[in-house]
């Protein structure tokens, strides 16, 4: 048994070598903030790459959309959205 541990030593180191070896990923991790805004939420990426998300203002507390795109953002707000509801009940 000792001999062949031996012998399959070299075979072992060998393949060792031919592993790929793991990958590191690295991720960026961005805090995104609507200006005035009570609470900003992220919710998925667009077909063009943009983020798009809700947020809650801070007077109203009302929810309205945004899409951001690089370091800009646009403020949405669709006709047929149901997303008017109060944050805080009046």
């Amino acid at each position: 048994m000792h001999h062949f541990l031996l012998r399959a030593l070299p075979l072992l180191v060998s393949l060792l070598g031919v592993l790929p070896s793991p990958t590191v990923l690295a991720y960026t991790f961005t805090t995104i903030q609507v200006q005035d805004a009570v609470l900003t939420e992220a919710r998925g990426i667009n077909s063009r790459g943009e983020l798009v998300g809700f947020y809650a203002d801070g007077q109203a507390g009302l929810f309205h959309g945004f899409v951001a795109g690089g370091e800009n953002y646009r403020l949405t707000q669709h006709p047929r959205c149901q997303c008017h509801s109060p944050l805080w009940p009046q």
